[in-house]
């Protein structure tokens, strides 16, 4: 059994007892044959594996989070549409009227911050 097992342990490890350097000259490990000689990916390798990768999908998550949470998305306060519902207006028309616009970075924007305050009545003149 001994001459059978470093037989084995020979084809896993290659020609020398440590797989790995022999002088100059690297000896490739077989994987495939170290596998069987374990007695194949049962349990516990599984058990193993899943252990491993749970670290990397949490570190994953992590790191893809600055995608969704950096963005600050553009926004401006809420026309009240009941005080505009004399208007024969269409929302674009309304925000044009009640939402001021301000240079930001050498673009015109919407200003986020304020609000006209206009009535129907004064619209309407």
């Amino acid at each position: 059994m001994a001459g059978k097992e470093r037989g084995e342990r020979a084809a896993i490890l290659g020609s020398t007892p440590s797989g790995g350097y022999h002088g100059n000259v690297q000896v490739k490990v077989n994987y495939d044959l170290a596998l069987k000689y374990l007695g194949g990916f049962g349990p516990w390798q599984r058990r193993v594996f899943v252990l491993a990768c749970l670290p990397i999908a949490i570190i994953a998550f992590h790191l893809f989070v600055i995608v969704f949470l950096a963005v600050e998305p553009d926004f401006h306060c809420r026309v009240p549409q009941d005080s505009f519902s004399g208007l024969n207006a269409t929302p674009a028309e309304l925000l044009n009227v009640t939402i001021p616009w301000e240079l930001k970075d050498g673009e015109w924007t919407r200003s986020q911050c304020k609000r006209g305050t206009l009535s129907a009545t004064t619209v309407g003149r």
